[in-house]
């Protein structure tokens, strides 16, 4: 038996813990043969157990059961029959069959609990699973060196567990970035992992999109954001691209066999997405810069619906378009207004920094400056009805330090935005574009 002291358990407490299970069950499982030893020259019968032996002995009795199974089936009555008669009553018959059922169920509930992973993390060029207690279950070895992480930049790693089959057994999803010497930027791919860390698929974010000349993108694209729903319907994962060093992005989703198709094609970037249910449908919000009207934009499109396009922008801006993008256009979009802090930061528009759902409003957060909190949080009813815009406790000194510059003509209080709201543009249902207001909260 091993015997290191990140192996060992000690006690029947310890063992029962590790388990899952009270003392009484653990006692009766070393009956039925878990490796579990008796300290030499003590009185009271401690005992002492290896993790891994047990951890195998649990994998043993997990194929037992199974084969049980599997022979109970092609011989019901022969794998029951008593060696005193060959009959057996119709209690013990039934008892027999119950206690087997629960055994076996009990077995692959607590192999199903102990291996699939809770959690797991990038380690140089490894992914690691771990167990609900942080202990690592098994490692998965990249291809590649992955770039290291740098925090505040978009495309980095993340790993994401959902139950892509309904088992109740989580699988990984991992995005991993590739340095590439020849290419504009990084490579950025999508790393699906079973609950045992066997590859299901690998998908590269290179979506097919031509650019405006009929012309296909060269490499160079990185995942912005990663969503998975895996409760209430059809699992599907949804992932946000775009290029490095062209104005390109996209939304793809993705089934659980690793089948994608592109659901939004913007004028610009996809930056955040979030998902929520409206009238009993599953539906998603997604935030980030038209570039074609050089505005921030929010939009709501149904989550498993076709591929959509976004609204007409400024036909002087050809570049912002994809000669292969469908014709159906998203009927719900909104852009977000410039503000006067744009003016103190030099920025032509803010970016959006998240989009979230706090039932019934969904939220826009934008980011401008040094500032680590967000400068405005926009308030939409979730058919993008505008609510209200916070600015956060410094705006109000940021904007009079804009004025006492020079660099707006009028202090907070009597300012435009403050008094009379910020304005936006929406997309209506007549295929043109309108104003729109959204109020400053006081």
């Amino acid at each position: 038996m091993s015997d290191t002291k990140e192996d060992r358990l000690e006690g029947w407490k310890e063992i029962a813990v590790y388990l899952h299970i009270d003392r009484s069950t653990a006692k009766r499982w070393r009956a039925q043969g878990m490796p579990v030893l008796s300290v030499p020259n003590t009185k009271r019968g401690r005992v002492f157990a290896s993790r891994r032996e047990i951890d195998a002995w649990m994998r043993q009795r997990t194929l037992d059961c199974n084969a049980a199974s599997t022979d109970q089936k092609d011989d019901p009555v022969g794998a029951l029959t008593s060696k005193g008669d060959g009959v057996l009553t119709r209690r013990r018959l039934i008892w027999m069959f119950g206690t087997g059922v629960a055994i076996a169920g009990a077995t692959v509930w607590f192999a199903t609990r102990r291996w699939s992973p809770h959690a797991a993390e990038f380690r140089g060029r490894m992914i690691i699973a771990l167990d609900a207690n942080g202990d690592q279950l098994w490692t998965y070895e990249l291809q590649r060196e992955v770039v290291p992480a740098q925090v505040g930049r978009s495309g980095q790693h993340r790993i994401v567990l959902a139950d892509l089959d309904g088992t109740g057994r989580k699988s990984i999803l991992a995005w991993a970035r590739y340095s590439v010497s020849n290419a504009g930027g990084d490579e950025t791919e999508l790393v699906c992992l079973d609950w045992r860390g066997k590859p299901r698929w690998r998908l590269r974010a290179t979506p097919p999109l031509l650019d405006h000349d009929g012309n296909a993108f060269e490499d160079g694209w990185a995942i912005n954001d990663l969503l998975v729903r895996d409760s209430g319907g059809t699992p599907a994962i949804w992932m946000a691209v775009h290029h490095y060093t062209r104005f390109a992005s996209c939304l793809l989703r993705i089934n659980p066999s690793g089948k994608s198709l592109v659901q939004f094609w913007p004028r610009g970037f996809v930056d955040r997405i979030c998902t929520f249910v409206r009238d009993g449908h599953p539906m998603l919000a997604l935030s980030g810069i038209d570039n074609s009207l050089d505005r921030p934009f929010l939009a709501v499109i149904d989550a498993y619906g076709p591929p959509v396009c976004a609204p007409l922008g400024n036909p002087d801006k050809p570049r912002y378009a994809f000669a292969n993008a469908p014709s159906a256009l998203a009927q719900e979009y909104v852009l977000l207004p410039d503000t006067e802090i744009n003016k103190f930061y030099r920025y032509p528009y803010f970016e959006p920094r998240d989009v979230a759902y706090h039932d019934p409003v969904l939220e826009v957060t934008s980011n401008q400056g040094p500032a680590e909190d967000p400068n405005f949080y926009f308030e939409f009813t979730p058919s993008l009805k505008a609510l209200k815009v916070r600015p956060n406790s410094a705006y109000a000194s940021i904007h009079d330090e804009a004025y006492r510059q020079g660099i707006l003509d009028h202090p907070f209080l009597r300012c435009p935005e403050r008094l009379r709201g910020m304005g936006l543009l929406r997309w209506s249902a007549n295929s043109t574009w309108e104003n729109d207001v959204i109020p400053m909260a006081e």
